[in-house]
């Protein structure tokens, strides 16, 4: 009831048990039998819920089927013919033969490297290459054998029955369909465009000295960035010229330099183990088309430098060291926090070799004339004068034995006190002295409340004229 297949694609399929998938790769025949040679069966044809009569085994419904004596066929399968078939007879009550026609990808894969070139051999009955894009569906003429009104060919030209395409890149990736010009398929290419790689050590006698490499670029359009053995990255050359950080990594010792028209040369000399990584060549349209991987051996002391991290940590740690010893200085001993001048300033108001400076002032420069509060007053005496400039010398600390405040009502004997908030004045101070005593200051030579009977003073704002 079911036999094999032939070499032209006959198919038998056995009836009553569902369709039966059939593969076949476009462009190639396909024939269809009858199990059973039943008088008046027709070969139908299902697809997308419509249902239509294409052959009978006596003759032709649809004109793309050939009949071969009571067996009708198809002369090359394409996409539109995917469906179901079967046999349908009056006598009988269900499909024979029932079969789905699926069509298979038979395409052949083929990869090209970087900037070089493609070719494909185009038979006699070639009329068509047809180009359809990397992960896209439109397609494009890349060569008619006819030319027609309008057709211009994007890509490549036959001679000697091959079509060659120079320079490939990314952008050429896809599928390459060559078609009758009936429209059924001879073949199809899928083509993948990978970029050259090279591997190489530092170590390596050529590497070490000069380490060159020929790029399918123009110098103008290419792009050289640098993958490091860290994780980073950066741009070397960019349009023809060293970028700045280019140079601040290798200096002199990168170049990139014009070989021929559309053809360029990198290299760099004196590779050191440091230049280890990936080095990436990409042309203007960033289509990659060039890896060049420099590895270093880490066993190798010759050429494998000392990590970078040793270097840092030990400088970081240093800093840690003298950040700790400041710390600690300013902690315990008050050192290398700005405590050294005052120390400094102690010192030499101890010391009795040193002349300190007598800063007098003079009240007729302090305040206008007819200032009440600042009477004009005449020049102390000789011993006033070395008392004044040795109290001068030795101010009182205003934090220790502050005079108590004087009675509300009563004038007294002693200075006004100090206020604990008062800032620490550095500089010379004026000693207060009890009222007619012989040595009164200036202020005392005119009381605010010039009332020279009594020791004492007492006065209200109203004695009070600023």
């Amino acid at each position: 009831m079911e036999q094999k297949d032939g070499e032209n694609g006959i198919v038998d399929g056995s009836y009553g048990l569902g369709p039966e998938p059939k593969r076949i790769c476009p462009g190639m025949p396909f024939t269809f039998t009858l199990t059973y040679r039943i008088s008046g069966a027709d070969l139908m044809f299902y697809k997308n819920g419509v249902e239509r009569k294409v052959a009978t085994t006596k003759e032709i419904i649809d004109p793309q089927f050939r009949l071969n004596g009571s067996e009708p066929y198809l002369p090359e399968v394409m996409k539109t013919h995917e469906g179901k078939y079967y046999w349908k007879a009056p006598s009988v009550d269900f499909e024979l033969n029932y079969i789905r026609l699926i069509l298979k990808d038979c395409s052949v894969r083929q990869n090209v490297v970087y900037g070089e070139e493609l070719a494909l051999n185009v038979p006699a009955d070639a009329s068509v290459l047809e180009f359809t894009p990397h992960l896209s569906d439109q397609h494009s003429v890349l060569w008619r054998r006819i030319h027609r009104g309008g057709d211009e060919e994007a890509r490549g030209a036959v001679k000697d029955g091959r079509w060659t395409a120079q320079r490939m890149t990314q952008a050429d990736q896809g599928r390459y369909t060559l078609l009758r010009e009936s429209g059924g398929q001879i073949s199809s290419t899928v083509v993948s465009v990978e970029e050259l790689q090279i591997h190489a050590h530092v170590a390596d006698d050529d590497v070490r000295d000069h380490w060159r490499t020929d790029v399918n670029i123009s110098a103008r359009e290419a792009v050289v960035t640098y993958f490091t053995a860290f994780g980073g990255e950066h741009v070397l050359f960019r349009d023809g010229m060293e970028t700045d950080e280019g140079f601040d990594i290798f200096g002199n010792r990168i170049t990139l330099q014009k070989s021929t028209l559309q053809k360029s040369t990198f290299s760099i000399s004196k590779a050191q183990p440091s230049d280890a990584g990936r080095y990436e060549i990409h042309d203007k349209n960033g289509h990659l088309a060039i890896s060049l991987y420099l590895e270093r051996d880490p066993e190798d002391e010759e050429f494998y430098p000392t990590s970078l991290a040793t270097p840092l940590g030990i400088s970081a740690g240093v800093l840690v060291g003298l950040l700790c010893c400041c710390w600690c200085c300013c902690k315990c001993c008050g050192k290398c926090c700005g405590h050294d001048d005052g120390d400094k300033t102690e010192s030499a108001a101890a010391s009795p070799d040193a002349e300190q400076p007598a800063h007098i002032h003079d009240p007729s420069e302090m305040s206008g004339p007819g200032d009440p509060l600042h009477p004009p007053s005449s020049a102390p005496s000789s011993g006033d004068t070395n008392e004044l400039t040795a109290s001068m010398a030795y101010p009182p600390n205003p934090w220790e034995n502050s005079p108590p405040a004087p009675d509300g009502g009563g004038g007294g004997d002693r200075g006004a006190p100090t206020a604990p908030w008062a800032p620490t004045d550095p500089g010379p101070r004026y000693q207060s002295r009890a009222w007619g005593s012989g040595q009164d200051d200036f202020l005392s030579s005119s009381p605010l409340c010039m009332d020279s009977a009594t020791d004492s003073c007492t006065f209200t704002s109203n004695n009070l004229n600023f």
